[in-house]
């Protein structure tokens, strides 16, 4: 992989993004459009050159994702990601502020919580 590009293909539209096999790409640019909860994954396969001719329409790497099925037994998560603005810096100090007004103040994070919760069976 290198910038996007795998095996040498056409940069990310070079690439076929399946979820179960049905092709995830964006139509008109052929990029990744598609963005999912990990925990959905069961598997990833990776094929490069000498895939079958099924996937045509890629220069580079075809990457399938499997998602998860269910079963006899049920299941839950709780995800939960969080900061503060005590966990973060601008990065610039007083002396470059003085040396270049346009930068100004940048946007700081003052409190971020990401929360997810699942339930399913297995």
């Amino acid at each position: 992989m290198n910038g996007g590009s795998a095996y040498g293909g056409d940069s990310d539209s070079g690439n076929a993004l399946l979820i179960d096999g049905v092709d995830t790409r964006d139509p008109e640019g052929g990029t990744a459009w598609t963005f999912y909860n990990y925990n959905m994954v069961e598997e990833y396969q990776f094929q490069g050159l000498g895939a079958q001719a099924e996937y045509g329409g890629y220069t580079g790497a075809v990457v399938n994702t499997i998602t998860k099925s269910g079963g006899n037994r049920f299941s839950g998560l709780f995800d939960l990601f969080t900061t503060s603005e005590g966990l973060g810096s601008d990065n610039i100090s007083e002396e470059i502020k003085a040396q270049n007004p346009s930068l100004a103040d940048p946007a700081t994070t003052k409190k971020y919580a990401d929360l997810t919760t699942q339930f399913g069976d297995r």
